[in-house]
């Protein structure tokens, strides 16, 4: 048995493309559209970096045809729970609102983001309208 090459290794989990299926690709959209929307009402706006999209992206693209056999959405709501929830901190009902928008646009396919931000949405009435994941 031979060993197999760092390059072979690393062209094994690289991805080639940053596209992904439609349905996918406008879920993300949307959490990004709802996180960047800017209403007063919705409290401080989050941004979520090209980097982190590509990274999402490219996450989606090499984890998504290994999780598949579970849920379509699986390989995104790893890379959504890892990428963006940690972005989302902030104060005030307005920014709980904000997440309460988010959460009714994830499809329940995506347990885990979820449930975590359920659980961020649930410490922040808790404690004042204080809303993140180093609650």
């Amino acid at each position: 048995m031979e060993a197999i090459s760092g390059n072979d290794f690393i062209k094994a989990f690289q991805p080639t493309s940053l596209e992904i299926p439609q349905d996918v690709e406008q879920t993300l959209l949307s959490i990004i559209s709802v996180l960047r929307d800017d209403r007063l009402d919705f409290g401080i706006p989050i941004i979520v970096s090209y980097r982190k999209i590509k990274a999402i992206r490219y996450y989606y693209n090499i984890a998504g045809p290994l999780m598949s056999m579970e849920s379509r959405y699986l390989a995104l709501d790893y890379a959504v729970s890892q990428h963006i929830l940690p972005l989302l901190n902030g104060y005030g009902q307005g920014f709980g609102k904000r997440l309460e928008a988010l959460l009714n646009i994830l499809p329940e396919e995506m347990e885990r983001s979820c449930r975590l931000l359920k659980r961020s949405i649930n410490h922040g009435s808790q404690n004042l309208f204080g809303y993140g994941n180093n609650l």
